[in-house]
């Protein structure tokens, strides 16, 4: 994992135990409380954006850290949006999947004038935190403009929210860099209707109550 310090250079320098803390805190999606252990103060995520790097340092500089290009630092959001389709395909509509980090969410799917469906529901504790977390681990908002795509491939939208202000992005959904994310979204929207999505039965539930309403 990127995530990981490798276990000669933790021999060589005990200090970056912290720092190895302090990413997995971030490859979780929660706030890094890793402290320095020479001065006890808490480690602090930056984003490089030259580079992409992200960097763990101690406020003092008694610890510096740069992470692999793919080790993200953490991204706030109020929302998280992921839509797929278009409401006139020939076979398949358009699904909107709307997440609040309060935990509401709704999903809403529109085919042509024959479908137009809605639901909402409320995700279970983290669960927004734990999508948010594999959104930050695409690189978003940073993501690789669209190659050409392969006949009957669809294209996914996402979308991110913070301080009022949306970034958004487009991506194949057959894009590996995304596996994590459509996961865990198909994960809410297979819970709402089989129909709509794959949602693994063996994964606990990350919906903790939905209902059909109108549209």
């Amino acid at each position: 994992m990127d995530s990981e310090i490798p276990p000669a250079l933790l021999a060589a320098h005990p200090e970056l135990v912290a720092v190895g803390e302090a990413l997995r805190q971030l490859g979780e999606g929660h706030p890094v409380t890793a402290t320095c252990v020479k001065c006890g103060k808490t480690l602090v995520a930056e984003s490089v954006d030259a580079t992409g790097a992200l960097v763990i340092r101690c406020p003092d500089s008694h610890t510096f850290f740069r992470a692999k290009r793919s080790v993200q630092a953490p991204i706030h959001a109020d929302a998280i949006e992921y839509a797929l389709g278009n409401p006139n395909g020939l076979s398949r509509g358009r699904l909107v999947l709307s997440l609040q980090r309060s935990g509401a969410f709704s999903v809403e799917y529109v085919w042509r004038k024959e479908v137009h469906q809605r639901w909402e529901g409320v995700l279970v504790e983290d669960a927004f935190t734990r999508i948010l977390a594999t959104v930050g681990r695409t690189g978003f908002p940073n993501v690789p403009p669209l190659a050409k795509l392969v006949p009957g491939t669809q294209v996914a939208e996402i979308g991110v929210q913070a301080g009022g202000e949306w970034k958004r992005a487009s991506f194949a959904e057959t894009n590996t860099r995304f596996e994590g994310f459509t996961s865990m979204v198909s994960a809410v929207i297979g819970r709402v209707d089989p129909e709509l999505a794959y949602s693994d039965p063996r994964t606990a539930s990350l919906v903790a109550s939905v209902k059909r309403v109108e549209a």
